[in-house]
């Protein structure tokens, strides 16, 4: 069952060898096929699961996103 923003649906599953994502690299992964109407017809995702020491910052701004291993402190913000 994947479950998004928008609703939820059984959706089948891909074998994954390997995948590199940033800094994170991962292996042997069971990933669900994503359907575009599921999602608000965004074209994929990042989801945060298996993300446990990482960090995910979204700059809107320069229009990026970037994946980095975590330092385990809260980021700082500035507005």
């Amino acid at each position: 069952m994947l479950n998004g923003v928008t609703g939820a649906a059984e959706v089948p599953t891909v074998a994954v060898n390997s995948s590199r994502i940033g800094d994170l690299e991962f292996e042997n992964q069971d990933l669900p096929v994503i359907f575009t109407w599921i999602m608000g017809n965004a074209d994929g995702i990042l989801g945060v699961a298996g993300f446990d020491d990482q960090r995910i910052d979204v700059d809107f701004k320069k229009d990026r996103v970037s994946v980095l291993a975590s330092s385990g402190r809260r980021p700082h913000y500035s507005l």
